[in-house]
C-alpha cells in the first residue's frame, strides 16, 4: 500500500491505499538462434529497430498520459530509432545459441530448444495501432560485423503495439536469411516493488 499525507490533516497516517499501476508503453523483444546451418561465430553485438518508410515508429511529438486511465497520446508521430548495443558479461556480444549434435552452454539439439533458451532483448516503444505497408518498421541485427535487416510487418496487416504488453519475436538465423519464425504477445510480469510512503 502507499500511505499518503496531503498536510492538511484529512487523512491518519497508516491509513493506506492500494494504487494498481500498469505499464504505459509496449515491448518488443527479440531471440535470437541459430537453426544449425549457420556456420560463422554466431555474435550479436546490436539490435536496430526503425522505420525504412513514415512514422509507424514513432516517439511522439508530445507525448502525455492520462492519470485517469494511463491512456497515452504521442501527439504527432515523430519517426524514431531505436539502439540496444549487446554487452554480455564481461563480453561485448551475445553468443547465439546454435542447433547441433552435443548439448552444450551455447548448443541445444533441437532448434525449438535453441530458440526457447536463447537471451530475449527487449525495446520499450509508443503503443501503436496503424495499417502497415512492407517493411514500415524493420529490426537490423549485427551479427559477426553484418547487418542482417528483417522487417516487422507485411503489407496490408495491422500493427498493434498495447500498452502493457511484450511482443517477443523469435528471430531464426540461417545460412541463408534471417527470418522472424514466429511472434507471442503477452502481459509483462508483475513484481512487487515495496512499499513507499508519500509524506
Amino acid at each position: 500500500p502507499v500511505e499518503a499525507d496531503n498536510g492538511k490533516g484529512n487523512s491518519a497516517k497508516g491509513n493506506g491505499k492500494n494504487l494498481t499501476m500498469n505499464h504505459a508503453l509496449a515491448m518488443l523483444s527479440f531471440r535470437i538462434y541459430n537453426d544449425g546451418t549457420y556456420n560463422n561465430e554466431g555474435k550479436l553485438t546490436k539490435i536496430t529497430l526503425k522505420n525504412s518508410a513514415g512514422t509507424t515508429l514513432t516517439k511522439g511529438s508530445t507525448p502525455t498520459m492520462k492519470i485517469k486511465d494511463g491512456t497515452v497520446t504521442p501527439g504527432s508521430a515523430t519517426a524514431v530509432t531505436y539502439t540496444r548495443v549487446i554487452k554480455e558479461g564481461s563480453t561485448d556480444y551475445y553468443q547465439i545459441i546454435t542447433t547441433g549434435s552435443t548439448a552444450s552452454a551455447s548448443v541445444a539439439t533441437t532448434a525449438n530448444d535453441a530458440r526457447d533458451a536463447s537471451k530475449k532483448f527487449s525495446i520499450l516503444v509508443m503503443p501503436e495501432t496503424a495499417a502497415s505497408s512492407k517493411n514500415d518498421v524493420q529490426a537490423v541485427f549485427a551479427i559477426d560485423g553484418v547487418d542482417y535487416t528483417v522487417p516487422l510487418t507485411k503489407n496490408g496487416t495491422t500493427i498493434q503495439w498495447q500498452q502493457g504488453k511484450d511482443y517477443l519475436y523469435s528471430v531464426k538465423l540461417s545460412g541463408t536469411e534471417l527470418s522472424i519464425s514466429g511472434v507471442t504477445v503477452a502481459n509483462w510480469q508483475n513484481a512487487t516493488g515495496g512499499d513507499l510512503v508519500i509524506q
